[in-house]
């Protein structure tokens, strides 16, 4: 269209500048003839010019209803996740009543029990999915640039995704640009929560390979940041790229279809970037986005082994351009070779200090070349279970992928290190605990009154974890403490030694677990104090790096109450266990004005720390709506009225705060009818019970 306007312009200008050559060269008496061509002339260029502004305000009509468009879809998704969300944790915590009233009744009691314990986990997740999405809602999430490393960072990641896709084959990659630092300044957690949910995304679409490039220097970066491209496998056609980060509830599976994918592009655009998805130019599904960061001058990688001839052989190229990558920033020398077989002839393996071979390579055709100047490095995969004998056999050392340069750097100062033990840091009078925890039966969360008055120190920095583990502790009246990285808990520690227990985080930023435990185990006042790690990773190099550091046993993310129940067991004495207190919820009136805190409390796992947690969260992003809700009103927007009062119907009845919920339902009837002259008298009415719903919260939580 700009191209025929143009064109016309030049039309018309060629016109005049023709009429007006003519003009001068015939004698022409009247000169009325040459006026009417100017008019004509002048005219044609105002309608051209006309015409080319209409245009173009139409243009910035269309971009406009399009912005518009995409956020009446936002907010139209955050609406159809806070309504599936608080119908699921009402019909869940009645399911609870339920069973348990039937507890009271029956003699068999265990399969009530297991179905109480599947509920109370599903309450937890859906609970920890709304506080999350409620703190976004209210701008409460923050961005701290603190010092962390990508190898911890990647390892976390890993193993949350493994911890949830359990035995699902997936070939996960991380290929990180050469001059990257380990170290940087970012915000380790968000981070974190993008690329988790992300991958997870990719693989409950049963994508089997996805490849994560990290840069710092990219054509389509800022400066200072860091540029990510997540591949996959996926065939999906991004016709509509708003849609993806579209969340729908599966009711057979209980999960949020795309949530992490929302929540990752909220938390991408609060860090300063953009999360897209699009198709590749094989029509596969990629994302990008980038975020700001700050080098770091530290870097945690010593290189403390001289150069090494290393020799890689694998199937997949994916898996030999990390490791050659990784290899080659730690210093050594690196061959690689993809192979389609077994039978493929092989390099000699003299000439190498170290042969590192994909796991289906370790067969005895392959083994038998080995020289006894070789040092084996096996690639495996954390995504699945190795059944190679031969592996048994030769016990090698192990990497597994997705490599990070930590474990490769950890895995090669092993292999040439003189052997030694991992108990060195480990005072006698602690037990150490190096297998992974078995869970106890039938635990429910009122059980852990067996730990009463017990003093724990949590080292944590998610925001999320903390309040699942308080809230699954702090009713039992377990007193616990949070640093939110190792340093705080250092200083925590100086000022009291009072605790009996520490819980401890491995990927945090300022300073990691491993390091923390360090230092606690340097100081000999601490030589009775057990630290239980934290971790996504229970890797081998991982589990191996915890014991180095002083660690005396560890727990998987996500954390399991049964798991944590075990823990608990082994490292603290019994405490009275005083029943009594755990009922005290039913010996007082929880009813205040507008809110029945009795239903708020069982449609929050019976946790009250959690409920008060969602109520200050509801607070926080809700509590001022009245105003909304009037100028929706005023300015006839029913369509946004009416998500408002979906958001708030579903919220109301999930925290028990009934009255406002029977409200909302009648504005949504009216808005159904489209009784719109009847809306105004229901603006005082919101506001009056908003402002005692606020009331009442405040008087309760504190």
């Amino acid at each position: 269209m700009q191209k025929i306007i143009f064109l016309l312009i030049l039309l018309t200008i060629s016109l005049c500048a023709t009429v007006n050559f003519n003009l001068q060269n015939i004698d022409i008496k009247d000169e009325s003839f040459s006026l009417w061509i100017a008019l004509f002339s002048l005219a044609l260029l105002a309608m051209l010019a006309l015409f080319f502004s209409s245009e173009q305000i139409r243009r910035l009509k269309k971009k406009n209803e399009n912005e518009n468009r995409i956020q009446e879809d936002i907010d139209i998704q955050e609406n159809q996740i806070l309504t599936n969300m608080s119908e699921n944790i009402q019909d869940l915590a009645s399911t609870n009543v339920d069973i348990a009233k039937k507890l009271a009744q029956a003699n068999d009691t265990n399969q009530e029990l297991k179905t109480i314990n599947k509920s109370e986990n599903k309450l937890l997740s859906i609970s920890t999915n709304l506080i999350e999405f409620l703190r976004l809602k209210s701008h409460k999430v923050t961005i701290h640039q603190e010092e962390f490393s990508f190898s911890n960072l990647l390892n976390d990641i890993s193993g949350t995704i493994k911890e949830i896709i359990k035995e699902t084959p997936l070939e996960l990659h991380y290929i990180l640009k050469d001059n990257l630092n380990e170290n940087i300044y970012a915000d380790t957690l968000n981070l974190s929560k993008i690329l988790s949910n992300i991958i997870l995304y990719s693989v409950q679409n049963n994508a089997s390979k996805v490849l994560v490039y990290i840069s710092n220097t990219n054509a389509y970066s800022k400066e200072n940041n860091l540029f990510f491209r997540i591949e996959t496998d996926l065939k999906v056609d991004i016709e509509d790229p708003h849609q993806i980060f579209s969340s729908q509830y599966n009711e057979e599976t209980d999960t949020y279809k795309s949530l992490g994918l929302f929540i990752a592009r909220e938390l991408c655009s609060l860090m300063g970037g953009e999360l897209i998805a699009r198709n590749d130019r094989q029509g596969n599904l990629e994302f990008i986005f980038d975020i700001g960061y700050k080098e770091s001058e530290n870097d945690s990688t010593s290189h403390s082994i001289s150069c090494k001839n290393i020799l890689i052989v694998d199937f997949s190229k994916e898996s030999i351009l990390c490791a050659k990558n990784i290899f080659h920033t730690l210093g050594h020398r690196v061959t690689s070779l993809q192979v389609k077989n077994t039978f493929d002839t092989l390099p000699n393996f003299s000439q190498f200090n170290i042969i590192v071979l994909g796991e289906k390579l370790c067969v005895e055709s392959v083994l038998k070349q080995l020289s006894r100047s070789n040092k084996l490095i096996c690639l495996s995969n954390l995504f699945g279970n190795t059944h190679n004998e031969n592996m048994r056999e030769l016990k090698p050392k192990v990497l597994k992928n997705p490599l990070t340069k930590k474990h490769v750097e950890n895995t090669i100062t092993s292999i040439y290190s003189t052997p030694n033990s991992n108990d060195k840091n480990h005072p006698v009078n602690i037990p150490i605990y190096k297998s992974i925890f078995k869970d106890t039966p039938d635990i429910t969360l009122h059980q852990f009154s067996k730990f009463r008055e017990t003093n724990i120190l949590l080292v944590e920095d998610n925001f999320i974890n903390q309040k699942v583990l308080l809230g699954i502790l702090s009713k039992s009246g377990i007193n616990i403490e949070v640093a939110n990285h190792g340093q705080e808990a250092l200083d925590m520690l100086k000022q009291d030694t009072k605790f009996h227990l520490v819980l401890m985080d491995i990927n945090m930023p300022v300073m990691d677990g491993y390091t923390a435990s360090q230092h606690i185990r340097n100081d000999q006042k601490f030589d009775t104090l057990p630290i239980v790690a934290l971790t996504a990773l229970t890797s081998p190099q991982e589990i191996e790096s915890m014991f180095e550091s002083g660690m005396n046993a560890y727990l998987a993310k996500p954390l399991k109450k049964e798991k944590l129940f075990s823990a608990l067991s082994m490292f603290i004495l019994d405490k009275k266990d005083d029943r009594r207190k755990d009922v005290r919820y039913e010996e007082r009136v929880l009813k205040l004005d507008g809110l029945n805190i009795k239903i708020g409390i069982q449609n929050s796992n019976t946790n009250e720390f959690f409920y008060q947690e969602i109520l200050c969260e509801f607070k926080d992003a809700y509590g001022d709506s009245d105003q909304i809700f009037t100028k929706l009103v005023e300015d006839f927007r029913y369509e946004q009225l009416r998500m408002l009062c979906l958001d708030i119907r579903g919220l109301s009845a999930s925290i028990g705060a009934q009255d406002l919920n029977l409200l909302t339902v009648e504005v949504l009837k009216l808005l159904v009818f489209r009784k719109y002259d009847i809306l105004k008298d229901f603006v005082p009415r919101y506001a009056k019970s908003l402002n005692r719903l606020n009331n009442s919260i405040e008087k309760y939580v504190s």
